[in-house]
């Protein structure tokens, strides 16, 4: 298996263009999506015209709200942009309904799992970097997985081990081999909101036996500018994207 891992693109075109060109010039055939292709930014319709280059498509806490109607309770900022999308996407009834029946909640290939949250809550539950913090949830995660599972959600790369350690790509010097005797939870960062403090678009490429960490610089100040003039979206959307947090 050898497969590009996007996740968390939030309607950011301009990175979602640069990671599709990026993954091109490797020569990487299979796209896996792992949720979140709407939410913040600027350009739902644009970036959800796009996913039918994926292999599957993940549903994500915020692609559930907006094109399902879920309840989860969101923070203000992003409650708005969910609004703001819905109104969006209501223009044009037939284009989101086809959309829809493309989004699975996970996705099991090889003895690796694919989901957008955690083995045991495939679409809402955070694996952040001090879960190591919580030792008891750690091993229900791990109890629950069979092999690895490839993550997003929470915006963060890097790797969960069974001890409770998260490795941040930078501290793995981008690669993490894995080890068919051994566990692992590997987010693959995202693609149009990092929040690792590098602005850079994140994504991943698994062979089958390495995984590795992409970071691939947009024109996040194009999506900025894009966000700033709906006059709707919080203008902090659009500054964090320049801070990656």
């Amino acid at each position: 298996m050898k497969i590009a891992l996007l996740s968390d693109i939030h309607s950011n075109l301009e990175a979602f263009d640069a990671v599709l060109i990026d993954i091109s010039r490797r020569g990487v055939q299979r796209i896996g999506f792992l949720g979140d292709i709407v939410g913040y930014g600027p350009d739902p319709k644009e970036c959800l015209s796009l996913s039918r280059i994926f292999d599957f498509m993940i549903l994500g806490n915020h692609d559930d709200a907006i094109l399902y109607g879920s309840t989860e309770t969101f923070n203000t900022r992003a409650r708005t942009a969910i609004e703001w999308t819905k109104a969006v996407l209501e223009k044009d009834r037939d284009f989101v309904e086809h959309i829809k029946k493309n989004f699975i909640t996970h996705h099991f290939e090889e003895g690796v799992l694919f989901c957008h949250g955690s083995p045991r809550d495939y679409t809402r539950e955070y694996v952040f970097p001090d879960i190591g913090l919580d030792r008891r949830r750690v091993r229900e995660l791990f109890r629950v997985l069979d092999w690895i599972c490839f993550v997003g959600h929470t915006h963060h790369p890097g790797v969960l081990l069974p001890d409770g350690e998260y490795y941040y790509p930078d501290e793995l010097d981008y690669y993490f081999r894995v080890n068919p005797r051994h566990k692992a939870i590997i987010n693959v960062g995202s693609v149009g909101q990092p929040r690792d403090g590098d602005p850079r678009a994140s994504y991943v490429i698994f062979d089958g036996g390495k995984v590795e960490w992409i970071r691939v610089p947009y024109n996040f100040r194009k999506t900025q500018a894009k966000i700033l003039a709906t006059g709707v979206l919080d203008p902090f959307l659009a500054k964090r994207l320049a801070l990656g947090k």
